[in-house]
């Protein structure tokens, strides 16, 4: 009940919000608080009706007698006229500002926070064709993504779910457009640049991995720059979109497929872990650097068939052998003989730093500014008297190649040079 005491360590400060409107106050409760004994205060402070009261924390989780006892101080809480936790909650905190796509999974929005004014991207995701143990699992694992903290992971802020099985996801906003995009628009990319985001792609999901987190859905839409004019890059989504869309394999995106290790087309879901990421890590890896997916067909069915037979072929003329070796390791059918992301990380392709042993580049750089290095920088980083071998290390592109302003295609300098 509410009294006076003085064991003030008992004593809770609770901030709540009428969930549709713009009231918010503060009151303080005591170990002993029931919910009947709040509606009462929230009424008599604030002069509403509360015939019908519910309470919510700001996940959207609901709270009953027992579960008050467990609040800590200064939580936020929701409180209703007995309707369900709705959409409102995103108009209470954010204000609206546009619409930033749409597809199969739901929409995203662009919001500003009304008190911080930091912007958030929000998606609506839908969960109609999931059944409630996929549901769960979505809630489960946004929980668990709040609690990462990575340079290299969007921040996901808040999951909430919604009466019209719907699951809201509030997430940090990035302005720098997702890597599909920037190829596109770039075309193939040289080793050192491909392998400068491959690199973050491996410690994010090296770190998610530790945590026993799955991504499921990793492909070159669900990586994006963080601003527009650098090359950080975030691994967005985490499946979470993926549990929404309908697993019928008539019905999959053919951009989904193409990602799908085979023991996932397969239907070996009990065999899902830390393999399915890597395959589609190779496949990312595979486009940045030759422009193309590995396995590709005219239909869905020969895209499965080439993955499941591990059927890919590319030109192996300007490419290193290590990643030639790498790629193989990695596409190999068995998930249990497919390499760990572990030795992905330690891989020799990975070693391979040419600027920043010889050049000293921070590790962001603006993406227009990005270039191979070129034969004379390397002569006066190097010294006189190694130029001879550099000279060997570098062949001129044909006149008619569209990396021609490089100058110059790197084979192996760090080889010669351990």
């Amino acid at each position: 009940m509410f009294h006076e005491s003085d064991e003030l360590s008992n004593t809770k400060t609770l901030n709540i919000t009428l969930l549709g409107s713009d009231r918010k106050f503060q009151i303080s409760i005591y170990g002993d608080t029931s919910l009947k004994e709040l509606r009462q205060l929230c009424e008599q402070r604030h002069q509403i009706s509360l015939r019908h009261f519910r309470v919510f924390t700001q996940d959207g989780v609901e709270l009953f007698n027992e579960d008050l006892i467990y609040l800590k101080d200064n939580s936020k809480l929701y409180i209703t006229r007995g309707e369900d936790f709705d959409a409102n909650i995103i108009h209470q905190e954010y204000e609206i500002l546009e619409q930033l796509g749409k597809g199969g999974f739901g929409k995203v929005l662009l919001g500003r926070h009304k008190e911080t004014l930091n912007l958030v991207a929000i998606k609506y995701v839908n969960t109609r064709n999931r059944d409630a143990n996929d549901i769960e699992l979505v809630f489960r694992e946004a929980y668990l993504l709040k609690s990462l903290n990575h340079k290299n992971i969007v921040k996901f802020y808040n999951c909430y779910p919604l009466s019209n099985m719907q699951v809201i996801v509030v997430m940090e906003y990035l302005e720098g457009g997702d890597l599909s995009k920037y190829t596109q628009a770039k075309g193939q990319l040289c080793e050192e640049e491909a392998r400068m985001y491959f690199r973050q792609i491996c410690d994010a999901m090296m770190y998610c991995h530790n945590r026993k987190l799955i991504h499921r859905d990793l492909k070159l839409e669900n990586l994006m720059f963080a601003n527009k004019n650098d090359t950080l890059i975030k691994v967005v989504d985490f499946g979470i979109a993926g549990m929404a869309v309908n697993s019928n394999m008539d019905k999959l995106n053919i951009g989904t497929i193409r990602y799908m290790a085979p023991e996932t087309l397969q239907g070996n879901n009990q065999k899902i872990g830390p393999h399915i990421d890597v395959w589609a890590m190779g496949v990312i890896l595979f486009h940045l650097i030759f422009g193309k997916y590995p396995f590709d067909g005219d239909s869905n069915f020969d895209i499965i068939q080439n993955i499941t037979t591990s059927n890919y072929t590319f030109s192996k003329k300007n490419v290193s052998p290590y990643l030639i070796d790498l790629l193989s390791r990695i596409f190999l059918i068995d998930p249990q003989k497919r390499i760990k992301l572990y030795d992905i990380l330690n891989h020799e392709w990975m070693k391979i730093s040419f600027e920043q042993e010889y050049f000293e580049m921070p590790q962001f750089v603006p993406r227009t500014q990005f270039r191979l290095p070129s034969i004379e920088n390397a002569k006066q980083h190097i010294g006189n008297q190694k130029q001879k071998k550099v000279n060997r290390s570098f062949t001129p592109l044909k006149k008619n190649s569209p990396r021609r302003r490089n100058s110059f295609i790197i084979k192996g300098v760090l080889k010669r040079y351990p």
